[in-house]
């Protein structure tokens, strides 16, 4: 392993960090190439040339059996177990603490529901996350959305929040009648907290 500046062979491209984002995720299984860069979606040869450059560092660990060499992440090197494996576990988690700033500052919402771009997993350095809440109609939507404080999302996250406040009652009229922001949020958006909007309109046939 290179002991000056390591991290400049270890993360110096984004196929790398895709593998080792993949190895990471594998907790400690041992994968073909294939694998990787199916999982990384990269070609086979970029996933290759990037598992032997961390190989080289030692960051990557290979065995070899009937289907050909695997390759698996030394996660007892200090810089996986104390630097790498701390900052994926962060980048994982990114959702979840989206999850806490939306119902710490809307206890009340039914369904939290990412959109745009960033459901797409096309978003840029300077998209905003586009976030759609449904509330109970007797939340005022208005208000909600100032509790959010983009700023404070911002400051700890280099993420611009564009938050979506709306009604139970407007969200189901704009899906039944199939347009509008509203109609294209709920059928493109990417449900992480609460009902999924189909099952909203399911349960709203029924209870009427």
């Amino acid at each position: 392993m290179r002991w000056t500046d390591p991290l400049d062979e270890i993360l110096g491209s984004r196929a790398k960090v895709r593998v080792l984002r993949v190895l990471w995720r594998a907790d400690g299984e041992a994968l073909t190439g294939r694998e990787v860069a199916r999982r990384a979606d990269l070609s086979h040869t970029a996933a290759l040339g990037a598992l032997h450059a961390l190989r080289e560092q030692d960051i990557v660990w290979t065995a070899s059996d009937r289907s050909g060499t695997r390759f698996r992440l030394n996660r007892t090197h200090s810089l996986v177990a104390e630097g790498l494996m701390p900052l994926l576990d962060v980048e994982v988690r990114s959702e979840e603490r989206l999850l806490e700033h939306v119902m710490g500052a809307i206890p009340d919402a039914i369904s939290i529901i990412v959109f745009g771009s960033a459901a797409r997993a096309s978003d840029g350095p300077e998209s905003d996350l586009d976030v759609l809440v449904i509330v109970p109609d007797g939340v005022e939507p208005e208000a909600a959305e100032e509790a959010l404080v983009p700023v404070e999302f911002y400051a700890r996250e280099g993420k611009l929040l564009d938050p979506h406040v709306h009604r139970l009652a407007d969200v189901l009229a704009a899906m039944r009648a199939g347009v509008g922001f509203l109609a294209e949020a709920t059928s493109s958006g990417r449900v992480l907290w609460g009902e999924s909007p189909a099952s909203l309109v399911r349960t709203t046939r029924v209870a009427g």
